[in-house]
């Protein structure tokens, strides 16, 4: 079993000021901030999949624990104290809301599970040469599907999991395509639905810049059509 805290704040916040937010915090906690809060060792950048993840959810700003980072979230905002944080220029308060804690265990089964990503950034200077040499949109997708396996197998590795079975991912539609600029270089940003045999939790981000709230994933309803077929 591996522990998820989701903490929410009353802060408004859109997607493209989760980067303001998650250094806000970092100037706020100063030297006293956990590694795993900006992913940096004594030795340099932390590379392993991000345990505590920066989010917009519903508009609002939100932090995501996983394992070790769920008891680092737990520590940092047991006491229910109002703050002040700097996003950007704009100085702003803000107050926990809320704070929950799942626990998750890793299941892959026949039964398919369809997901909606959204900000995913599934292209690495390695792999955007292979995307766009393909001309039919079929061997696009198909590698979309490839990177969504190895991103999830980097979720496991970073709870500690490994699996036997055969992870399974289908893209079902791609909804939106927009570009991100991060550190000066535009990365193309999918919004995306995919079917896949495994379960994951709401929330956790898949692909490039998870840390700060890339590739959020939520769990939707199959269509009802699709449900009677696969009955």
């Amino acid at each position: 079993m591996t522990n998820i805290t989701i903490v929410n704040f009353d802060l408004p916040l859109k997607q493209t000021e989760v980067q303001k937010f998650r250094g806000g915090l970092l100037a706020l906690f100063g030297a006293s901030a956990d590694p795993l809060m900006h992913n940096h060792t004594i030795d340099g950048l932390r590379f392993s999949y991000p345990l505590i993840q920066y989010k917009s959810i519903d508009g609002h700003a939100a932090i995501i624990g996983i394992g070790e980072g769920s008891s680092v979230l737990r520590n940092l905002f047991k006491l229910d104290i109002p703050f002040e944080i700097k996003l950007g220029k704009k100085t702003c308060k803000a107050h926990l809301t809320s704070m929950k804690t799942i626990e998750y265990e890793p299941i892959i089964e026949d039964e398919p599970k369809i997901y909606h990503i959204t900000d995913y950034l599934p292209l690495t200077d390695e792999n955007v040469k292979e995307y766009d040499s393909y001309l039919a949109l079929t061997d696009k997708i198909c590698l979309l599907e490839k990177i969504l396996v190895a991103n999830i197998l980097s979720f496991f590795k970073g709870i500690s999991y490994h699996s036997e079975e055969k992870i399974e991912c289908v893209v079902s539609s791609i909804d939106h395509l927009g570009f991100f600029k991060y550190k000066g270089v535009n990365f193309r940003a999918f919004d995306m639905h995919f079917v896949s045999n495994v379960v994951l939790p709401n929330y956790i981000g898949l692909g490039k810049s998870t840390s700060i709230g890339m590739g959020t994933i939520i769990k939707e309803q199959l269509p009802e059509k699709f449900n009677s077929y696969i009955k």
